[in-house]
């Protein structure tokens, strides 16, 4: 069994530069076999919601594929403003099934659940 603490990976990076690089190196693991992982979902995103080139920069620096790789998403970083506004902040549709509202929840990462009361 493999497990890895996920966030460990970036202590000491600017707070907006974490979360791209715990969720390209969680997606890298769990593509490699990774059976478990421990991850606050809040600093975490969707692999496929990150811009392509933070996950160039992510995964030059996790493949070890320049040797400024760290420089460069350090720089990188430096230039982006850190997240301040909520995420999709209006809800899950209330036509949807209990269920379907559950995946909207933790697929847009809401730990209050629906906001609509329902």
């Amino acid at each position: 069994m493999a497990s890895l603490g996920v966030s460990n990976l970036s202590f000491g990076l600017a707070p907006q530069a974490r979360p791209v690089l715990n969720s390209v190196m969680l997606y890298h693991c769990l593509q490699a076999g990774l059976d478990m992982a421990i991850v606050n979902a809040a600093h975490v995103r969707p692999y496929a919601e990150i811009a392509t080139q933070e996950r160039e920069l992510a995964e030059d620096l996790i493949f070890n594929r320049r040797p400024d790789a760290l420089q460069r998403y350090i720089e990188y970083f430096e230039k982006v403003a850190p997240q301040t506004a909520e995420r999709s902040a209006a809800g899950p549709d209330p036509n949807l099934t209990p269920e379907e509202r559950l995946h909207w929840c933790i697929l847009h990462r809401h730990k209050e659940g629906n906001r609509s009361g329902h």
